[in-house]
């Protein structure tokens, strides 16, 4: 697919999750259900990699990510903080901890996650 193309697509997403899930699927060639399962701990921006558990073996294998996946994850993390935070004030729960979803399973509903 043509970059000009990618652009258009990644223009028309509205949802912070949506961008580094497809980038990451796309430059890693990770399943989504192994994408959806990554924790903070899992990434390792050094290196351009991320940690996923394998469906076949189980085994925690590294996947290699690209610069614009890797820019995409930050990006989407920044705005997740903010809502974590936000939802911390209102529920009073512990830090953002290294096992918090970095990509979550479930879209938000319309509205509340354009960016």
């Amino acid at each position: 697919m043509p970059d000009q193309q990618w652009d258009k697509l990644f223009a028309q997403m509205n949802c912070a999750r949506d961008r580094p899930l497809l980038s990451c699927y796309i430059s890693s060639g990770a399943r989504a259900s192994e994408l959806l399962g990554i924790r903070l701990g899992d990434v390792e921006w050094q290196k351009g990699q991320l940690w996923v558990i394998s469906k076949g073996t189980r085994a925690r294998q590294p996947v290699p990510l690209s610069p614009e996946s890797l820019a995409h994850l930050a990006c989407s993390l920044t705005f997740l903080r903010g809502k974590r935070e936000q939802a911390r004030r209102f529920q009073r729960s512990g830090p953002v901890s290294l096992g918090l979803p970095v990509l979550p399973a479930q879209r938000p509903r319309d509205g509340q996650d354009s960016d």
